[in-house]
């Protein structure tokens, strides 16, 4: 993460402990921050930087593209190692709806923490 400069984002980072997610049916994901344009996933599989992928977090459904993807982690097990990935998802512009259950979501989540 960059620590040397101005802040870009136009919209601010939420932090969202203990939410989980899926990438289309079978990849589960971690989010780690949420925002109204984007968010950070942890996951076990790498996400192609450029790519579209559908989002499923809480009852949302949505599409982002992958900003970036880096491995952040190796940890031992029995078949070698499992690595942990972290990535930057940019929404895809999102409906009227979507932008509601988003922040009600991000909202729900930040009250339980």
């Amino acid at each position: 993460m960059r620590t040397d400069g101005p802040e870009r984002r136009r919209h601010s980072r939420r932090p969202t402990p203990g939410l989980a997610g899926r990438i289309g049916m079978l990849q589960t994901l971690r989010v780690l921050d949420l925002s109204a344009q984007g968010a950070r996933v942890s996951t076990g599989e790498s996400l192609a930087p450029g790519r579209r992928y559908h989002l499923q977090l809480a009852s949302l459904s949505l599409t982002a593209a992958v900003a970036r993807c880096a491995l952040v982690h190796l940890a031992p097990d029995e078949d070698g190692a499992r690595p942990t990935f972290e990535a930057g998802l940019a929404f895809e512009p999102l409906t009227p709806v979507q932008r509601r259950q988003l922040s009600l979501l991000a909202k729900r989540v930040a009250a339980a923490a």
